[in-house]
């Protein structure tokens, strides 16, 4: 009878490990795996890019975690006339199974133009900016060039630097949005999409702040007297009231990364194996 009781409280602890506690420890193990899945298929493709192979990307589209519990206890017994002993049996059965069902879309056609190939919004771009993300860095890696002033880029032969003066504006503009003194309006025009208006502070300002925006100004060709400027898609200003941006794609992005990609020493002494695949292998060690 004991050993029923036992079996009976092995299965309720079960029921309580798939219950609602168990929200807490999947969600957590299946976001980590999920992110670890992610970070490793991304440096992969990077370093494909670096060898001229096409990346290739699969989303995981759903996750369903299914736990399935069945338990009971049986008793029998034999009751004998004249006094002799009677016979029981009594036992005790569970059954437990975990199926977790994954699915997984390869990024392919028109998905994968719209989420990777295609450039990122202007209006995405700076209201990253004007939510706290360093200006120099989202410049930096989310913008081909701005103004006519070029970025670095990927090319067959290796990075091709970027001009002078577009690392001098990173470095400005940065310096600006840290002291609070630009403003990022994201908002909608009659008959257009989302458009980002940029704008100075430049009253009751440090003067070192107020010679910083002059230069801004000065580097992209901007009128000193507007109160804002509008950013849109392209590589040349209409006019001295605009900013005129070309920014990357996430391929793009992935694409910069890969250039700096360096093959290692030993690598070219590894007869029989894709120098693309030594490198995903000593990255995702």
């Amino acid at each position: 009878m004991s050993i029923a009781c036992d079996t009976a409280l092995s299965m309720t602890s079960c029921t309580r490990a798939i219950g609602p506690k168990s929200m807490t420890r999947d969600r957590h193990l299946y976001a980590a795996s999920l992110s670890d899945s992610w970070k490793e298929q991304t440096l992969l493709n990077i370093v494909k890019m670096r060898y001229l192979d096409p990346p290739v990307f699969v989303d995981v589209g759903n996750i369903v975690a299914s736990y399935s519990l069945q338990q009971g206890v049986s008793a029998t017994g034999n009751i004998i006339p004249n006094g002799s002993a009677p016979n029981a049996t009594v036992g005790g059965f569970g059954t437990y199974s975990n199926t977790p069902t994954i699915t997984y879309t390869p990024l392919t056609g028109a998905k994968f133009i719209g989420s990777l190939a295609t450039p990122l919004p202007p209006d995405a771009v700076f209201s990253s900016i004007e939510a706290g993300l360093p200006a120099d860095l989202i410049l930096f890696t989310a913008v081909a060039s701005i103004n006519g002033l070029k970025n670095q880029g990927a090319t067959l032969q290796g990075i091709a630097p970027a001009d002078p003066d577009f690392h001098r504006l990173r470095a400005l503009v940065r310096q600006i949005q840290l002291s609070g003194a630009v403003r990022i309006v994201v908002k909608q025009e009659a008959g257009e999409e989302l458009v980002s208006f940029l704008s100075f502070h430049t009253k009751k300002v440090p003067p070192e702040v107020g010679s910083m925006i002059a230069e801004v100004q000065r580097l992209l060709d901007l009128d000193p007297s507007a109160s804002e400027y509008k950013v849109r898609y392209g590589a040349v200003p209409s006019d001295n009231r605009e900013i005129a941006v070309v920014t990357r794609s996430i391929l793009g992005l992935m694409q910069t990364m890969a250039a700096e990609v360096g093959v290692p020493p030993t690598t070219s002494r590894n007869r029989g194996h894709s120098p693309g695949l030594n490198m995903a292998g000593m990255f995702l060690a």
